[in-house]
């Protein structure tokens, strides 16, 4: 069946230690939501202090968790299970839309073809990024690493970056929504690679956009490392590397073969552990690296 342009939408932003910019981005949606009384909005909160009145005062179109347990990933999935919309559009805590992105991202699905939708996301604040393309994508043509391309032209896309992307939510359901072996990284990337490995193909809407603000506090990839002292500072970004690598090792093992494959593995060994003038460091990654190869193929163990 043909999606229509009204169908139900849901909206679905997972926050953890960003009210002040949540808030800004809740009053953002409210001229979209006012006058679509088909879309709903769900906020996940991450087990951390809201003024909830504030958020949810006059709005019924609004939702909210607080869920006991900091997590992305299995945010992300609560609110999957929670949606109501047969289209569910993932959003990050720091945006600013424009006025057409949910209508965009429906309209894409009037093509049955479709599984899933990448929103432009444009990067910074409209005064800052006038007459600019600093967003980006992956384009087709050269496999799942970011490039830039033209970003006026609809086109499709192998996958689609977290802040502004959206699917249907019974493929979503069907495939077991996001994979919960992964934490902090990588969960937009793997869930678009299993859509398009159902027959769906991933399309990219260039008038679904936002302006992502790019928060440097709060999120669940945030650490307190300015109240640190140095050693612990120093640990603590060991830890935080292991995490990043684990995640994206799981997700090149999981779903990548042959020559991709191994170029993959060395060019996130030779990227994320690299060199530094400190030899310390390099010894610190390179253990942060193996474990992080250990644990992602356990998890795979677990699939």
């Amino acid at each position: 069946m043909t999606l229509d342009i009204d169908i139900d939408c849901s909206v679905i932003i997972v926050t953890y230690k960003r009210e002040e910019f949540l808030v800004n981005t809740i009053a953002k949606f409210d001229e979209i939501f006012k006058y679509n009384s088909k879309y709903e909005l769900l906020i996940i909160n991450q087990n951390s202090d809201l003024n909830e009145q504030k958020i949810l005062k006059n709005r019924p179109w609004l939702k909210y968790w607080n869920l006991s347990q900091p997590g992305m990933v299995a945010a992300r999935n609560f609110g999957l299970k929670n949606a109501n919309g047969k289209i569910v559009l993932y959003v990050d805590d720091d945006v600013e839309p424009l006025k057409d992105l949910i209508k965009e991202h429906i309209v894409a699905y009037c093509d049955e073809s479709v599984g899933g939708v990448a929103g432009r996301i444009i990067e910074g604040l409209e005064s800052e990024v006038k007459n600019k393309n600093q967003d980006s994508l992956i384009h087709p043509v050269y496999g799942w690493e970011r490039i830039s391309f033209n970003h006026q032209v609809p086109c499709e896309v192998m996958t689609s970056r977290g802040c502004n992307m959206s699917f249907k939510k019974d493929l979503l359901i069907k495939i077991g929504g996001f994979d919960n072996n992964i934490k902090i990284f990588r969960d937009d990337t793997e869930i678009c690679f299993r859509v398009r490995k159902e027959g769906f193909r991933i399309w990219f809407a260039p008038k679904a956009g936002l302006y992502h603000l790019n928060a440097k506090t709060g999120g669940t990839r945030s650490s307190n490392k300015h109240k640190l002292g140095p050693i612990k500072k120093e640990i603590e970004m060991y830890y935080y590397c292991h995490r990043h690598y684990r995640d994206n090792l799981y997700f090149i093992l999981k779903h990548l073969r042959g020559l991709v494959l191994v170029r993959s593995l060395w060019s996130s060994y030779f990227i994320y552990v690299g060199f530094s003038r400190w030899p310390w460091r390099v010894l610190g990654k390179n253990i942060a690296f193996i474990l992080a190869f250990f644990n992602a193929i356990i998890n795979l163990r677990k699939i």
